[in-house]
């Protein structure tokens, strides 16, 4: 049943390790809670979007907006993407996520200009917020790398794993 629930092969673990059914429970809690840790970034992310997206107070409206040019992005319908979304940041332009897929989506058009203004005003929104999110140091320096800008790439790819080192220690 472990092996099913937390998808790790006990029986070798617990043939050498555990002496009783609560040593068992013990180490199981302990691979189950490593696991847990390595996938908590993603997490974190979903959680730090949620906050700021409940801190911006955006309205129904434009938060539905929001999501439908992200996923338009997501799914390489850029020119649509970039529509919805630069409507978005028109009616709430202080909403860093929105100015970050815009920014992807710009990037998809190769809409260079207008990709690094959106970058750098997402960042400087997220930076003003002080929300960690490391997403969009990394999105920024594979746009910066794709130009051959590997200077400024590099800093933003340490920006990026600092934010993640900084959240991986909050959790232990």
């Amino acid at each position: 049943r472990l092996n099913k629930k937390y998808n790790i092969d006990c029986l070798r673990r617990f043939q050498r390790n555990a002496e009783t059914v609560e040593d068992l429970i013990n180490i199981a809690r302990s691979i189950y809670y490593n696991k847990a840790i390595q996938q908590s970034s993603t997490k974190i992310h979903n959680v730090q979007q949620t906050l700021a997206i409940n801190q911006e107070d955006i309205p129904n409206d434009v938060l539905g907006e929001y999501k439908l040019g992200r996923i338009l992005g997501k799914s390489k319908r850029y020119q649509a993407s970039a529509k919805i979304l630069q409507q978005v940041v028109e009616t709430q332009p202080e909403f860093y996520l929105a100015w970050y897929h815009l920014a992807l989506a710009y990037d998809g058009l190769e809409e260079l200009d207008k990709a690094e203004t959106a970058f750098n005003t997402a960042i400087k929104l997220e930076n003003s917020k002080q929300l960690n999110d490391p997403r969009i140091y990394n999105a920024y320096g594979m746009f910066l790398l794709k130009q051959e800008k590997y200077k400024e790439a590099a800093e933003q790819f340490k920006k990026e794993k600092r934010l993640k080192s900084a959240s991986q220690s909050m959790l232990n």
